[in-house]
């Protein structure tokens, strides 16, 4: 389960020295980026937007999604026998992590990552749940810059797809929790997990120092 952690984790730290070779290549610096989630408007009916700060060397990230809603085919498998919906009112949380790629048409960066994210989970027709999940995980972004080489405003346009983990280490839902599923079944709860997903983010690249 932690596996894909592990290796990103691995990855993260054996690129310090690789940073130091490749500074000369990674001009484009100081740079804000403003990012709007897709697969939340289109699949989970919501909202994310996300602010990164590129710096010569690293991205720093701080993400806010909002009115999330994994019910029907958007719910894990193994939760859509056990809950009528599953909605997340926020999931808010930041990262930082090395430039691996740094070029006017795409770039690539690994990023560490803590999040919150809450739930309110519809259990039967008179009984709701609420609580809140605490993640730790990594990703790998990149940065797609179509009209990268070109002047004027067409230049930050920037197409972000991403590959996430993220393991639930915290929650607030009580441990061992059981309650009557729609069938009529008594049933444990465990904090929902998001583990590994994609995304893929429309974004616009200020300009920075070169």
């Amino acid at each position: 389960m932690y596996k894909f952690v592990v290796i990103l984790v691995s990855l993260f730290f054996s690129q310090f020295p690789l940073q130091a070779q490749q500074a000369q290549e990674k001009p484009y610096t100081d740079q804000w980026t403003l990012a709007f989630g897709m697969s939340q408007p289109l699949f989970l009916n919501g909202f994310n937007v996300a602010i990164n700060y590129t710096t010569q060397r690293w991205v720093f990230e701080y993400s806010h999604g909002m009115n999330l809603n994994y019910s029907g085919p958007a719910l894990r498998t193994e939760y859509q026998d056990q809950l009528l919906s599953l909605r997340s009112p926020y999931s808010t949380g930041a990262g930082f992590g090395p430039r691996l790629i740094a070029r006017p048409i795409i770039s690539m960066d690994l990023r560490l990552e803590a999040k919150v994210h809450q739930y309110n989970a519809e259990l039967n027709e008179q009984q709701e749940l609420q609580y809140t999940n605490f993640d730790l995980g990594a990703g790998i972004y990149w940065q797609i810059r179509p009209f990268g080489k070109t002047g004027g405003l067409l230049k930050g346009i920037t197409l972000e797809p991403s590959i996430r983990y993220w393991a639930n280490v915290a929650s607030s839902l009580e441990k061992n929790f059981s309650y009557t599923n729609p069938a009529g079944e008594t049933v444990g709860h465990t904090p929902y997990p998001l583990n590994l997903f994609g995304n893929l983010s429309l974004a616009y690249t200020f300009p920075g120092r070169r």
